[in-house]
């Protein structure tokens, strides 16, 4: 579900809360399901403040970010800002809640307030700008969506 420069998408996981929160907290498991993110490797050891870099390639464009965990909160929360932490170029993470005998994890995403490219793409061309921070936004959404079910696939077999 998209919200302005936001995206949060969740499932219901029939697995134990731990096992869910296993596979969530390890950085890199989103490159198994994204067609963008290819792994993370971490800096310091997890917990509020810790960093991680990730690494990410569309195409023949290859980046890496440096990462910084906000909230840290086994087994419930694991979100992060990429890159300045007090004006990040996005913000992404999961929470994960028992509800009733299944676990809802939720993987959310935040634009900004930072620069990005295509918040810097969309401020050169004010005529397209909500298209392309839309297109942008979908990308998010399509390997999100793929990553959680990509989670409850591997928590469920």
């Amino acid at each position: 579900m998209i919200e302005n420069e936001s995206v949060r998408v969740d499932v219901t996981i029939d697995a134990d809360l731990d096992q869910v929160w296993s596979v969530v907290s390890d950085p890199s498991m989103p490159s198994a399901f994204s067609d963008e993110f290819v792994g993370a490797e971490w800096l310091d050891a997890a917990a509020v403040g810790a960093r991680f870099v990730g690494k990410n390639q569309r195409g023949d464009d290859a980046w890496s970010t440096t990462c910084t965990m906000i909230e840290y909160d086994p087994p419930h929360a694991f979100i992060y800002v990429v890159e300045d932490v007090d004006d990040p170029v996005a913000t992404w993470g999961f929470r994960v809640r028992q509800e009733d005998d299944v676990v809802r994890l939720t993987m959310v995403a935040t634009m900004g307030p930072g620069e990005s490219s295509p918040r810097t793409a969309a401020a050169k061309d004010p005529d397209n700008a909500a298209s392309i921070i839309a297109r942008r936004l979908a990308t998010w959404e399509r390997n999100m969506v793929a990553t959680v079910e990509g989670v409850k696939q591997r928590c469920e077999s």
